[in-house]
């Protein structure tokens, strides 16, 4: 996939070729961005709450396009509901 994003630690934790971390609270909901993906680079920006957090950040796997985004609860939710778009 392009980017891995969980909560770990009281951190949103976000994975592409680099890991980054960004100071979260339990039960808060935070808008996470991708913006100006560049293909040939394999790279995207990353904005927090409508504030840029990285610039460039390079993709977990090279890939072309993107076909379908997945949103899963996971082990850690009580409902472990998983959304498919």
């Amino acid at each position: 996939g392009l980017f891995f994003i969980n909560f770990f630690n009281n951190k949103l934790r976000i994975i592409g070729d680099t890991t980054i971390t960004y100071p979260a609270s339990n039960n808060t909901w935070y808008d996470v961005f991708f913006d100006n993906f560049n293909w040939l680079f394999q790279t995207a920006d990353l904005y927090i709450n409508g504030v840029l957090v990285c610039q460039d950040m390079g993709f977990r796997s090279n890939m072309s396009s993107v076909s379908k985004i997945i949103l899963s609860g996971g082990t850690q939710n009580n409902n472990n509901l998983t959304y498919i778009f």
